[in-house]
């Protein structure tokens, strides 16, 4: 619609969802009825869709256009549109963690999931259990966020190539490693390297490994109040 052919009090309705980001829960509902009103609404926050009216709530244009400016609209939508691949890809590209709202079956699809853990490796908790046993998934999660290693298949947990990939950007990833890796010596060693109380959840024979101890005290003095018994005491006495 032309600006000269608008009433004056949709131009004030345009203006004031220009102007602010709830601007659209206050308006009479002929507005929230108003396609061109809605979608000015959208572009400033993607959230407003849940003061659109119902017949608008249902419209595919005006759920992309929601999701595509902030991913939190997906909890807005109908249930239809959960499962509608090209919405939900548009809201977990900018909010990975949306993918808790998808369908299931969207939850398996690894080009969604994928996106999503790229934006958020927390995403990787809402992923199919297949998903989270997927190493190119897993790894693209701990990437964005070593603690999504949490959600990974205890077999992930137990390869070593995505542990390695988890503590060397954050020691304490080690805590989320199977009980094998965390007496895996080159394993320990990248954690305490990248942080030296990660020395906390590696195994009692790690703990008092000279090198790793070495290692650990060296990038964190306060590492040693992990360091085991007898090694620490040998510790004391050579340090004394």
């Amino acid at each position: 619609m032309a600006l000269n052919t608008m009433s004056k009090d949709k131009l004030e309705a345009l203006d004031a969802v220009k102007k602010s980001r709830t601007a659209l829960s206050s308006l009479p509902a002929e507005f929230r009825d108003d396609k061109d009103v809605v979608l000015a609404a959208l572009k400033k926050n993607g959230r407003a869709i849940q003061f659109a009216s119902e017949i608008l709530r249902q419209d595919r244009k005006i759920v992309l256009a929601a999701v595509e400016q902030n991913g939190r609209a997906l909890t807005h939508v109908p249930k239809c549109f959960v499962a509608d691949r090209r919405i939900v890809l548009a809201a977990v590209r900018n909010y990975g963690v949306a993918l808790k709202c998808a369908h299931e079956m969207l939850k398996k699809d690894k080009e969604i999931v994928l996106t999503a853990v790229q934006q958020n490796g927390l995403a990787l908790q809402y992923a199919s259990t297949k998903l989270k046993n997927d190493k190119d998934v897993v790894l693209a999660a701990v990437k964005q966020d070593t603690h999504s290693l949490k959600y990974a298949s205890i077999e992930l947990q137990n390869d070593k190539e995505v542990i390695l990939a988890a503590v060397k950007r954050n020691g304490w990833a080690l805590e989320y490693a199977s009980r094998e890796l965390r007496n895996d010596k080159g394993v320990v060693l990248g954690a305490v390297q990248q942080s030296g109380m990660a020395l906390y959840y590696a195994s009692k024979q790690m703990r008092n490994n000279k090198l790793i101890i070495a290692e650990a005290i060296k990038q964190n003095p306060l590492a040693l109040r992990y360091v085991g018994a007898e090694t620490f005491i040998e510790y004391c006495m050579r340090n004394d």
